[in-house]
């Protein structure tokens, strides 16, 4: 199982269950230092990964080969918003947004799907926003 990004309690929640279930878990993050705790308490991997960078989510799915296999599961949750009315939103940080939320479930996807069809199963859930879809 790998979990691409997202907030802290429902990394927390939902790996602890995917470790009841005997899943090993990598979760990603542009900061792993603030999963720590998670690593502890759970017994799972971190990678540092930008999920809109293709070489920083190509590295991530190699090291999690490395580290417990093909995924049978990837979870994307990954998202980021610019507040506003269109007329005064700003474009970097509208494509910004873009990237994290749409550019980078595809990314992950992509990765994901690569090794899912290779071993002929696998699930890819994007929990992050509907953008990323």
């Amino acid at each position: 199982m790998y979990h691409c990004g997202c907030w802290y309690e429902f990394k927390r929640i939902s790996c602890s269950d995917f470790r009841k279930e005997n899943m090993n878990v990598v979760l990603a993050a542009r900061n792993t230092k603030k999963l720590d705790n998670l690593k502890r308490e759970l017994g799972c991997h971190l990678i540092q990964c930008d999920a809109s960078d293709p070489t920083q989510v190509e590295h991530l799915f190699t090291a999690t080969d490395k580290l417990i296999g093909q995924p049978k599961m990837v979870v994307y949750n990954p998202s980021a918003r610019v507040r506003g009315e269109i007329t005064s939103l700003d474009p970097l940080e509208t494509k910004q947004a873009l990237d994290i939320t749409c550019y980078g479930a595809f990314l992950v996807a992509q990765q994901a799907a690569i090794r899912m069809v290779k071993q002929g199963s696998g699930s890819i859930f994007f929990t992050g926003a509907s953008a990323g879809v």
